[in-house]
């Protein structure tokens, strides 16, 4: 029987520091975090895509995935990263380049809503989060938590049942805010071309290039 949850996520004062000093300044810098994320899980592959009209851009791993009880543990309180405790290298002994945990926190700079889809590697859960960033553009009084944290997002989830061989991460980001979505559909064209080009129709890797 399917499981549901909710919460908020909360970030420590000095996180939205780092935010707001130009950490992340450009749609592929958010976009990087997220990937880290996936390197980090010991994916073999990640895929970004873009659809045409650029109102959403998914990322997918095949990394080890993501349970409830993780979830909840990195991001109820951002704090510090907790990509490093215990080891500072991945299962498979890859070094983590995570520096702090604040990577999908990164993407309410890209959209208004993110939808998280993993399933962990041994086990036969799924989970789903769906992550509502409106509370991110209240004024920062209003968002305010217990002691020194922010309140930067709610998340509403559910645990249902996956395969037990499947493990990855899916990343969706819907409702891209509308200066990044008109930069994707479109962007300048490269100095051989004329007009403006349209990732419509181009190959992933070209995408990644253009993000």
């Amino acid at each position: 029987m399917a499981q549901s949850f909710t919460g908020k996520i909360k970030v420590a004062a000095r996180i939205i520091d780092y935010i707001s000093s130009g950490l992340y300044h450009s749609p592929a810098a958010c976009i990087k975090e997220l990937v880290n994320n996936s390197y980090d899980a010991d994916a073999t592959e990640v895929q970004v895509f873009v659809k045409p009209d650029a109102n959403r851009i998914i990322i997918s791993d095949d990394g080890i995935g993501m349970s409830r009880k993780e979830f909840v543990e990195h991001f109820d309180h951002v704090s510090e990263s907790h990509k490093r405790d215990g080891s500072d290298k991945t299962l498979s002994g890859r070094p983590k380049v995570g520096k702090i945990g604040i990577g999908f926190i990164a993407a309410n700079e890209l959209c208004d809503k993110m939808e998280i889809v993993s399933t962990k590697s041994g086990s036969t859960d799924l989970l789903q989060v769906e992550v509502d960033f409106s509370a991110t553009r209240l004024d920062i009084d209003d968002r305010r938590a217990e002691g020194n944290e922010i309140v930067k997002a709610d998340y509403a989830g559910v645990v249902d049942t996956a395969g037990r061989d499947e493990h990855y991460t899916h990343v969706f980001l819907k409702d891209i805010r509308p200066n990044l979505q008109e930069i994707l559909v479109a962007a300048r064209p490269r100095e051989h071309t004329a007009g403006k080009l349209s990732v419509y129709g181009m190959a992933p890797e070209s995408v990644r290039d253009l993000l």
